[in-house]
């Protein structure tokens, strides 16, 4: 860890600012997963329905938006368009407190909160991945990502346990002032940020998106190996989202803990995230990429759609177990199919190959979030926890019986090397796979 701080990185004070806004707004972020269901659930008094029309609604931006925010990203100064997310969203959470303060606090009022956190959340995302290669030089950008990947991890693992910790001593609402201001001071952040940024904006009025947006989709479906990991990736988000809309109810429903020992469960397991990471590269040398996907998807789906099983032998033992598993293959799958995907790209097919596959897995989440949240209500909560580690075990299927699964290696020069040479197909013509 003591590397981690000790690097040239950190001399480019534009990305030790932009690190410091992302820490903190990650951290509110992570804030904000627990304490809106907990309202919902213990202010309000809803359950597993409208909690899984919550996250719809919160996530239902990124496949119809998601398109176009990435022609957006490229027109306009990114930087920009995060701070301008950062104040929207402080807006919107704040609200929360003050509204009940009133007490006129609805749900109607939590569904347009959601919305426009869902949509500002989306470019923030968007924006901040064309942010970086402005500030970075090429060879400092696997450090800088990896950098960045980390801080979001560990806020995983502190934001539950001090939105538990808010939510127990000052109540479920004031938790949303952490959240609220989060996002403040990450918009500090991004606004002493210099403009002179070498991002490249594409500034052409008469470029045709929707031709371009239609390439990138062909392209993605037309390669094997980024079809399949398509397919495969949709139903991993579909599984994972419908498991993760139902958690929260079903350890407060079912296991009957509280939130603190919610936030705490969720922050012991999230260190797998980083383990995880920590992991990828070392797991993907030893066993080969393919290999590493399929294992990590295998055990995500079998570690999560196992999650009911804690209702039969101490609880908050084998739930925080279970959900440490699948956090930490979650990121191994995550780091490998990104850095396999992005090899077998051309350079100026990048941004619309990224654009079109994270369409396809945003546009999985909120239909996932709607089946968790109707399985749990009417059918019940480990129903919907098996059907939603099917998905994600159907989706390893398609890894498994496709080129991706003898995925070998990928060299310096971006060329994939299998386990065994394939019919018709070299490492040359990767590209064409």
């Amino acid at each position: 860890m003591s590397k981690f701080f000790k690097n040239d990185i950190w001399k480019n004070k534009n990305f030790t600012k932009l690190w410091s806004g992302l820490a903190v707004s990650y951290l509110g972020t992570s804030i904000n997963s627990l304490a809106l269901p907990t309202l919902a659930i213990m202010v309000l008094g809803y359950g597993a329905k409208e909690v899984g029309l919550l996250k719809t609604i919160e996530t239902i931006s990124f496949p119809i938006l998601g398109l176009f925010v990435g022609v957006m990203a490229d027109r306009y100064n990114p930087r920009v368009l995060m701070i301008i997310s950062d104040i929207v969203r402080f807006l919107a959470i704040v609200s929360i407190p003050v509204l009940a303060y009133f007490d006129v606090l609805t749900l109607t009022h939590l569904y347009i909160v959601a919305a426009l956190s869902g949509v500002f959340s989306l470019i923030f995302n968007v924006s901040y991945m064309t942010l970086v290669p402005g500030i970075l030089k090429k060879n400092m950008l696997s450090d800088g990502n990896a950098k960045l990947t980390l801080i979001d991890s560990a806020s995983k693992v502190v934001g539950p346990t001090i939105a538990g910790w808010v939510i127990n001593v000052l109540g479920t609402v004031k938790a949303f002032l952490f959240d609220a201001v989060s996002y403040l001071v990450s918009a500090v952040f991004l606004i002493a940020i210099k403009d002179n940024l070498d991002v490249k904006k594409e500034q052409k009025k008469d470029t045709k998106v929707f031709r371009d947006i239609k390439e990138g989709v062909h392209f993605v479906f037309s390669n094997n190996i980024l079809k399949s990991l398509t397919i495969s990736l949709t139903l991993v988000n579909l599984g994972y989202a419908l498991i993760q809309t139902i958690v929260v109810v079903f350890a407060y429903q079912n296991l009957k803990l509280s939130p603190s020992q919610v936030g705490v469960i969720f922050s012991i397991s999230s260190i797998g995230l980083i383990i995880g990471v920590m992991l990828s590269k070392r797991l993907s040398d030893k066993i080969g990429v393919g290999k590493s996907l399929l294992l990590a998807s295998t055990f995500l789906g079998l570690s999560l759609g196992a999650v009911p099983l804690s209702s039969l032998v101490t609880p908050i033992i084998s739930f925080s177990i279970l959900w440490f598993l699948g956090a930490l293959f979650l990121p191994i799958l995550d780091i490998n199919q990104v850095t396999l995907r992005q090899s077998v790209t051309p350079s100026n097919l990048q941004g619309r190959m990224n654009a079109s596959i994270r369409t396809f897995m945003w546009g999985a989440t909120p239909l996932g979030a709607i089946l968790g949240g109707f399985i749990g209500d009417k059918v019940g909560m480990t129903i919907a926890f098996i059907v939603g580690g099917i998905f994600i075990l159907i989706g390893m299927l398609f890894i498994l019986f496709s080129k991706v699964s003898k995925v070998k290696a990928i060299t310096e020069n971006g060329l994939v090397e299998y386990t065994k040479p394939l019919k018709n197909t070299s490492n040359q013509d990767i590209n064409k796979s």
